[in-house]
C-alpha cells in the first residue's frame, strides 16, 4: 500500500520505535502521523461516530455504528512488529483433515484446499501500534497487542493457489480479538503472550489462556499454560541477515529442510500422527502436491520444487495470503451458522527492516488441554524439537478480504 494510503513508521527499528519510544508515546497521545492529519494537542476522550464511509453497500444492510464499539473499519495496518518464529512437525494427514472440515466440507466440496506442508509455523509477534488505514477510522486511534498463532501452508487443488490456514491464534487485546474475529474470521483466543522486547534471542515465550483442562459437568474455566517454547543455552544478540520477506522465508525453508533431515527417526512425525517415517519438507516447501492433483506423501523433488516457487513468488512479491472460515452461531437454531463464508486476506509486508535465523536447539512443550487439542486436531507432540526458529522486524497492512465461498441463508 502507497504512503498515501497508511500510517508513517519511524523506518528505524525497534530501538527507536518500541512500545515505550518517544515516537510511539506521540502518536498515542494525539499527534498523529497519518496523512492528511494535521498535528493536534492531547484532548480529552470525545465519543466519535463517523458517518459511513461508502454510500452505497450493495445488498448488505448498513452497519449500525454505536457507542462502545470495539471495531474500526478496515483496512488495518501494524507498525514495527517483531516476529519469532518456530517450524515444528505435525501430521499432513490431521492437517488435511482441517481444511476438509474447515474449508471443503462446508463448501459443498467447490473448494478443494490441502495442506501443503507437515509443519506448522509457531509464531510469536509483538505489535506495538496497529490501527484502521480507512479514510475516518484512521482518526480514531490505534492500540497495541501482543500475538501468538500456528501457521500451515495450504494450496487449491484444481487452481494451485497458495495460502496460510490458521487453526490456533492468541492475543492480549479485546480490540484485536474482536476486530479479527468479526471482521475476517481470524480464530483470535483471549491470552496471556509472553514475547520478550529486546535485543537479544528470546530464552523463552509462552502461551496462557482461559480454558477447560477436561470436559465434564463439573469442569471450570481456568487459566492454563498452553504452550511454552525455551532455549537451554545461553542466547546470542540478534543480527540482521536479511534484507526482504522473500529471501527470509527461503532462508527459513532452507534451515528447516537441513534440520528435519538430522532428527532421528524416531523423533519425526508421519502423516497419521505416529512416528517412524522420514520426512524431508517442510513449513513452505513439502507441498509437492502443487505440482499436480492427487500427489501425497511420496511428493517427487519436482513437485516440491513447484511447490516452493508458488510460495516463494509470494513471498517475493511480500504477500502473505491468509484462508479463513468466518461465521457466527445462530441465535435460533441451536447448531447452526447465521452466516458462513471462506475468505482469503491477502496480508502484505508494508516494510521490510530485517530478520535472521536463530541459533538451533529451540523446543515447545505443549500441554495437553480439552479446550486446546493441538495434538488431536493438528498432531503437534507434547514435545518438539524446532526444525528451524527465526525472528523478522516488519510492517504489514490487513486488507479487505475476498469472499471465495459464502452460504446462502436466505431461505430460514
Amino acid at each position: 500500500m502507497s504512503a498515501g494510503g497508511r500510517r508513517q513508521s519511524t523506518g528505524t527499528g525497534r530501538s527507536s520505535s518500541g512500545p515505550h519510544s518517544p515516537t510511539t508515546r506521540a502518536r498515542r497521545n494525539g499527534v498523529s502521523t497519518r496523512p492528511g492529519t494535521a498535528e493536534s494537542r492531547p484532548a480529552e476522550p470525545v465519543l466519535h461516530l463517523p458517518p459511513s464511509a461508502t454510500p452505497d453497500t450493495g445488498r448488505l444492510p448498513r452497519y449500525v455504528e454505536h457507542g462502545g464499539e470495539l471495531v474500526n473499519r478496515h483496512p488495518a495496518d501494524a507498525l514495527d512488529a517483531r516476529l519469532y518464529g518456530f517450524a515444528i512437525p505435525a501430521s499432513r494427514k490431521l492437517l488435511d483433515a482441517y481444511c476438509e472440515r474447515l474449508f471443503n466440507r462446508p463448501s459443498g466440496n467447490a473448494l478443494h484446499w490441502r495442506a501443503a506442508s507437515s509443519d506448522v509455523l509457531v509464531n510469536f509477534v509483538d505489535i506495538p501500534t496497529m490501527g484502521s488505514t480507512e479514510l475516518l477510522d484512521q482518526h480514531l486511534g490505534t492500540c497495541e497487542e501482543r500475538e501468538a498463532a500456528i501457521w500451515f501452508p495450504v494450496f487449491e487443488e484444481r487452481t494451485g493457489q497458495a495460502a496460510w490456514a490458521i487453526p490456533y491464534m492468541f492475543v492480549d487485546s479485546a480490540i484485536a480479538m474482536a476486530g479479527g474475529r468479526e471482521v475476517y474470521g481470524f480464530p483470535k483466543q483471549l491470552g496471556r503472550i509472553q514475547v520478550p522486547r529486546r535485543g537479544a534471542a528470546p530464552a523463552r515465550l509462552s502461551i496462557e489462556t482461559p480454558t477447560l483442562r477436561t470436559f465434564s459437568p463439573t469442569s471450570r474455566v481456568a487459566n492454563h499454560r498452553l504452550l511454552t517454547v525455551t532455549h537451554p543455552g545461553p542466547v546470542a544478540e540478534l543480527r540482521s541477515d536479511w534484507s526482504d520477506a522473500g529471501t527470509a522465508f527461503s532462508r527459513v525453508d532452507l534451515a528447516r529442510r537441513r534440520a528435519a533431515r538430522h532428527v532421528p527417526p524416531d523423533r519425526r512425525t508421519t502423516a497419521s500422527g505416529a512416528v517412524g517415517t522420514p520426512g524431508g519438507a517442510g513449513a513452505m516447501g513439502e507441498a509437492g502436491a502443487m505440482g499436480g492433483a492427487g500427489l501425497g506423501e511420496g511428493d517427487t523433488e519436482e513437485s516440491e520444487w513447484l511447490a516452493d516457487l508458488r510460495f516463494f513468488a509470494q513471498l517475493a512479491a511480500e504477500t502473505l495470503p491468509v484462508l479463513l472460515l468466518k461465521q457466527f452461531r445462530d441465535a435460533n437454531v441451536q447448531s447452526g451458522a447465521c452466516y458462513q463464508a471462506v475468505v482469503l486476506v491477502e496480508t502484505t509486508v508494508s516494510q521490510f527492516r530485517g530478520g535472521g535465523l536463530l541459533q538451533p536447539g529451540y523446543t515447545l512443550e505443549v500441554e495437553r488441554l480439552a479446550g486446546e487439542p493441538l495434538g488431536r486436531e493438528l498432531g503437534i507432540g507434547a514435545s518438539s524439537v524446532a526444525h528451524a526458529a527465526f525472528w523478522l522486524d516488519f510492517d504489514f497492512v490487513v486488507p479487505l478480504a475476498e469472499v471465495l465461498w459464502e452460504a446462502d441463508v436466505g431461505g430460514r
